[in-house]
């Protein structure tokens, strides 16, 4: 059983009546009054901002802001131990809340700020427990009385059977546990008995964004929804962003915001909101001897869906070490990859990639304020955030916006477009005029945002080519601007790409595309699509250099040889396609860089933690598909705490140490890199 009175220590407020140096002195230094638990993880310049951010929310009522500050101090205290009851316990937690200010009963306060203060401080409700030197005899009329017998009756009772409604208190209200959903509720002791929402546990949750903590209880600082470029609203919405407008007041970062517009894959439902341009930042800590190595993340989804913030990929795994964690939204689908051969529209593409190298931009100059390392920064991605990590690899805007690089099954060695996609998706939503940049333009930058979202523009040719050919794809822009970011295709940048300075980390699963095995298990029409046109399967650098015959004849040749071990040779043919073009990049940058390419290969079958396999195909089916290592470097929604001794758990902590060690590592290669130019500048 554990509780507070409802204003610990709002006795502050009658000290700083009578004593002004009490008062100026806490003015001057609010952080002293910050719970322990923030004042650790932040340097002194930090505590002072803190502190007066939360003085600044806590400013209401007749009570002076640092004194519920201080009483805000120690809820905090009692709220960290009931979740962390609430996570480890298997027994009954009882939350009350004293709150009964009694004129004449409440001895602590009485004797501490006089007969004329009011309200619950801190121990008056030993008051109703004890006889104290200051006790009289009480009338039985009174409500103090009743409130005596009442409180005295409960602990009692929970002394008693671990339960404290007791028979007299028990008609009165139903005090049940704290429970694990459902709101924080307390049994809030008055004059009467009342079982209601504990009041202050909004500003209780407001300290945990603060001081958040992981699945397996690692604490870190959480920055959520931080806006790095103006909204691409109205006569933004497919061009380059803007730098974001500063902002005066305390920006509210507790909560992460929407994702990107787009068309779920698992509801098919609308979600999201064009108002995207944010990123998230995760730091183990706010102050340390030298600045922690930072680690920017891009998520993938093909460039039509995917999530930015904790919600879907939550850094628990990663704020177990000392890193700073920052994660990037930005534009998807039309809204962010259409391009208009006209320069007079100033929308030659890459609206995405530029949404991007904004943010890294916008990193460099402020994460050393989150005890980041600006010169130490990791960028890294999975599947089409891989992609998109490899083409900023090759753009010179990005050039020294990032140090190494983590590739994750995505890799752009070539970009294929739909042809005439913009005037396609203009018909599809009920344009009837002509193939005119300007008029389609027009057209589409006045439609309505969630039409634009979900349009569907394939043929059914298309949509079976789906493994090659995406509906939104990064292009080489039609025209040189000053934020261009590719001006030929990636092969041709490879050789000269700025990024052949820096080391990189590239991998796949073992099995990324056998998932087809199972879908042509499910899906006859898709199995007799494929086995017509097995060349649809074929990686687009190889498409790209035969014709449609040389193409199936080819095609039909690797089927013929993969046709091995329990799955369809046409699902070992598309795991080929992804690994043949991680074989192109390897072999690219063994010819054309100077730094240290890492390469893995990630094979755990875990039968219940790879949980896109799971999602996707159910429990009974078996192999490590594409995403299935993303469960081992995130938190997910399906993610559940392991056992010490499951294999999981280890190959978790190895997994993110290796990354860890990768991003951390920034001397050793740089030193070398230097003495290899140096080395060729002497020769």
């Amino acid at each position: 059983m554990v509780g507070t009175t409802s204003m610990e220590a709002h006795n502050l407020h009658y000290s700083f009546l009578e004593n002004k140096q009490l008062l100026q002195g806490y003015t001057m230094h609010p952080e002293y009054l910050l719970p322990r638990t923030l004042q650790e993880r932040c340097n002194s310049e930090q505590q002072k901002e803190l502190s007066q951010a939360l003085v600044q929310k806590l400013t209401t009522g007749d009570y002076h802001p640092l004194a519920i500050l201080a009483t805000h101090n120690m809820l905090h205290s009692q709220h960290i131990l009931i979740n962390a009851r609430l996570a480890y316990s298997q027994a009954d937690n009882y939350l009350y809340r004293f709150d009964f200010d009694s004129v004449d009963f409440n001895f602590q306060r009485i004797r501490i700020c006089g007969p004329n203060a009011r309200g619950c401080l801190h121990a008056d409700e030993l008051s109703y427990l004890f006889k104290l030197p200051a006790t009289f005899k009480l009338d039985e009329s009174r409500a103090e009385y009743a409130t005596i017998w009442r409180f005295v009756a409960m602990f009692v009772e929970f002394a008693r059977r671990s339960n404290p409604n007791a028979p007299l208190t028990q008609p009165l209200v139903d005090w049940k546990p704290v429970s694990r959903s459902g709101g924080r509720m307390c049994l809030n002791i008055n004059e009467d008995l009342k079982f209601i929402p504990q009041p202050e546990h909004a500003n209780m949750e407001f300290y945990d964004q603060l001081y958040k903590e992981t699945l397996y209880d690692d604490s870190y600082y959480g920055f959520d929804g931080i806006p790095y470029a103006k909204p691409p609203l109205g006569e933004l919405r497919f061009k380059a962003p803007q730098d974001v407008e500063p902002w005066k007041d305390v920006l509210d970062c507790f909560q992460p915001r929407d994702m990107c517009l787009q068309l779920s894959s698992l509801t098919k439902q609308l979600e999201g909101s064009e108002d995207c341009l944010y990123l998230n930042i995760a730091a183990k800590t706010l102050h340390s001897k030298k600045p922690l190595p930072v680690m920017v993340y891009v998520a993938g989804g093909a460039f039509v869906r995917g999530d930015a913030s904790r919600r879907t990929w939550s850094p628990d795994y990663l704020m177990r070490e000392d890193v700073i964690y920052i994660s990037i939204g930005h534009r998807l689908g039309a809204f962010g990859l259409l391009s208009f051969a006209d320069p007079a529209l100033q929308v030659p593409g890459n609206a995405a990639l530029k949404d991007v190298v904004l943010a890294l931009k916008w990193i460099k100059a402020n994460v050393s304020r989150f005890n980041g390392d600006a010169e130490n920064i990791t960028f890294f991605g999975h599947s089409g955030g891989s992609m998109l990590v490899h083409l900023l690899m090759l753009s010179p805007q990005a050039e020294g916006l990032f140090h190494k690089a983590i590739l994750m099954a995505g890799f752009a060695n070539t970009m294929l477009r739909l042809p005439n996609m913009e005037y396609r998706i203009a018909k599809q939503l009920g344009y009837s005029g002509d193939n005119k940049d300007v008029e389609v333009f027009d057209f589409l930058n006045n439609v309505d945002p969630k039409l634009l979202a979900t349009v569907d523009i394939w043929t059914e040719s298309e949509r079976l080519q789906y493994t090659v050919l995406k509906p939104y794809v990064p292009c080489v822009e039609p025209y040189a601007t000053a934020s261009a970011i590719l001006r030929a295709e990636p092969s041709e940048l490879q050789r000269s790409a700025w990024s052949n300075k820096i080391p990189i980390m590239v991998g796949t699963t073992s099995m990324e595309a056998h998932n087809l095995h199972y879908s042509f298990l499910e899906n006859k029409q898709l199995l007799q699509g494929y086995t017509m046109h097995p060349e649809y399967l074929l990686p687009r650098t190889l498409q790209e250099r035969c014709n449609s015959e040389q193409q199936k004849e080819l095609s039909q040749a690797l089927v013929q040889k993969l046709t091995t071990g329990d799955y369809h040779p046409l699902a070992i043919l598309a795991t080929h396609n992804m690994l043949h073009s991680q074989h192109i990049l390897i072999n690219a940058r063994l010819a054309y860089s100077q730094a240290v390419n890492y390469l893995y290969r990630f094979d755990f079958d875990s039968v219940d933690f790879n949980f896109r396999r799971i999602h996707n195909y159910g429990p009974n089916v078996r192999g490590v598909f594409h995403g299935d290592e993303m469960s081992y470097l995130f938190k997910m929604t399906a993610t559940f705490k392991l056992d010490e001794s499951r294999a999981e758990y280890a190959t978790i902590w190895r997994f993110v140490a290796m990354f860890v060690e990768f991003a951390g590592g920034l001397e050793a290669w740089w030193i070398g890199s230097l003495f290899r130019d140096l080395v060729a500048a002497c020769a």
